[in-house]
This record gives structure tokens, sequence and C-alpha cells, in this order.
């Protein structure tokens, strides 16, 4: 019984942990600053989101492509610092054009004129091998894919 105490003793002076919801654009970057250092960091799905440690308190998070993924920091005695999900989207919509033919997909910047985004979800045209390849990353950081 005294262990349970102890335990919950633990607990509470451990302070609870960091749950965030962060939202970025494609290739933005936003700044963690944890209240203690960070001795492990995951990310759910590194293809799209990645994080690098510039101090042991302080995080950047950078959107890599668009999609969900979760976050998890943890500190020197494996307590969670922070914990959250990461949402990483295109961005301003405006200027995104989508196009579709058939099952084919193609997402382009236009402004004065159009430039194609690759994306995963890229199927159309010249920029599939490219997309092609993007996919085959993504498969193999998340451990289902062959060599490289």
């Amino acid at each position: 019984m005294r262990n349970f105490f102890v335990a919950i003793l633990m607990v509470l002076v451990a302070g609870p942990a960091l749950a965030h919801s962060m939202q970025l654009e494609l290739d933005q970057s936003k700044v963690v600053r944890l209240t203690r250092p960070a001795s492990g960091v995951v990310i759910g799905n590194a293809s799209v989101a990645d994080v690098i440690v510039h101090s042991p308190q302080i995080l950047l998070v950078v959107g890599k492509s668009v999609g969900r993924t979760h976050f998890l920091v943890v500190g020197e005695n494996g307590q969670t610092l922070y914990s959250g999900e990461i949402s990483v989207s295109l961005g301003s919509q405006a200027g995104v054009v989508t196009t579709m033919h058939g099952r084919e997909i193609q997402n382009s910047l236009c402004n004065s004129r159009c430039v194609d985004i690759v994306t995963p979800d890229s199927t159309a045209g010249p920029l599939n091998d490219t997309a092609g390849r993007i996919r085959s990353r993504a498969t193999h950081t998340n451990g289902s894919g062959g060599r490289q």
C-alpha cells in the first residue's frame, strides 16, 4: 500500500504533461519550449513532420507533407513532457487548384501562372514518378517498405 502512495506522489510531483494540438502549413516550422530537458522525441509518422532538437528545452517542429501525426517528448525518467497531434495542411487554399481526370489527381499553385505541387496524393502527369518516389519514402519511413 505504501508503494501505491509513493507512486501517486511521484505523479503529482512530476506535474501534468503538456497536451497540445499543433497546426502547421507545409514547410512551416514552430518552436516548442519545454519546462524541463527532453531525453527523447518520437514522431508517429516522420513523413508528415520532423523535429529538430535545438537544445534540450527547445524543439523545432517542421511540416513535411500534408497529413496528421502524433508527437511525444519524454524527460530523463521517462515522464511525458509533451504530447499532442500535429496537423499539416497546404495552408491558405487561395490559389490552390485541384485537377481531377478520372482517378488522376494533381494540385497546382496558381497566381499569374500555375506550378504543380508534388504531394503523396499526386497521381497525374509527368510528376507521377516523383509522387511515387515520395509515397515510397513515406512507406519506407513507416517501416513497411523495402530497402532503398
